[in-house]
């Protein structure tokens, strides 16, 4: 059976990885803390460029919260797909709703035309949608690629019920892939029960700065914040995470 691998990645360091493992695609972003926006042109540009083995996926939402936009930020979306296009991005990872909860169809439209002849994820708006079951339908009627789901929970392995009921749902018309918390404890667990073949992971880690002069008293972020710690892609949980579901599947 063959699995896919997409890891979540914010820096040019999180791509050296994807390409050491081969990985089938990266969603490029940043700002995971909120979530994950639209990556930097720089970052952008850096992916495409130096990507051999890992297909690139860019994730286009302008800021934080919900996923209700306005049209000028419609247009920044749409602006931010075309300038994806021109790099050559292998596709985007869009979702947009309205205030019911529902598919805001008009937004979707532009974006659609914009990712023209691009590969289309919807993202994880899919899981604080009004209705799954219907959205994942006109979602396939839209011609979406795949859907990026935890299954409308905290995570992918307290949605797995509901990961199982969309991934028969879906059928062969359109591609889940299992993402939020998935890592080498779950990944055998969440592909055996829900028959999904594909995954998201962003194999977090953290590194100290390597600052040696540190003003304690001031933070870039929200008070409180670790301003002397890194985020980083773990290529060691890159790779447990992978040999946990390879090894599950030479058990069967």
């Amino acid at each position: 059976m063959k699995y896919k691998f997409e890891l979540c990645v914010t820096a040019p360091q999180g791509c050296q990885v994807a390409e050491e493992c081969r990985l089938d695609r990266i969603e490029l972003c940043s700002a995971l803390s909120e979530g994950g926006l639209t990556p930097s042109y720089g970052l952008l540009h850096y992916a495409c460029s130096q990507s051999v083995y890992s297909k690139v996926n860019v994730l286009i939402r302008p800021r934080a919260g919900d996923f209700i936009y306005s049209t000028s930020e419609v247009r920044v979306m749409r602006d931010d797909i075309l300038c994806a296009k021109d790099e050559g991005a292998n596709g985007v990872v869009i979702g947009c709703l309205n205030p019911e909860g529902w598919l805001d169809i008009k937004a979707m439209e532009v974006l659609l035309k914009a990712a023209e002849g691009m590969q289309v994820t919807f993202h994880r708006a899919f899981d604080v949608c009004a209705d799954r079951i219907a959205m994942l339908e006109l979602l396939i009627a839209l011609k979406i690629d795949h859907v990026l789901t935890s299954g409308g929970m905290g995570s992918a392995q307290a949605g797995i019920a509901e990961l199982a009921a969309l991934q028969q749902q879906a059928k062969d018309r359109i591609t889940l892939i299992a993402g939020a918390g998935v890592g080498p404890s779950n990944i055998a667990e969440i592909a055996q029960l829900t028959g999904i073949k594909e995954f998201h992971f962003s194999a977090k880690d953290t590194i100290p700065s390597q600052m040696q002069y540190r003003n304690l008293e001031v933070f870039m972020g929200l008070p409180g914040s670790n301003e002397y710690e890194l985020q980083t892609t773990s290529l060691t949980k890159v790779i447990a995470t992978i040999k946990a579901l390879c090894d599950a599947q030479a058990q069967h």
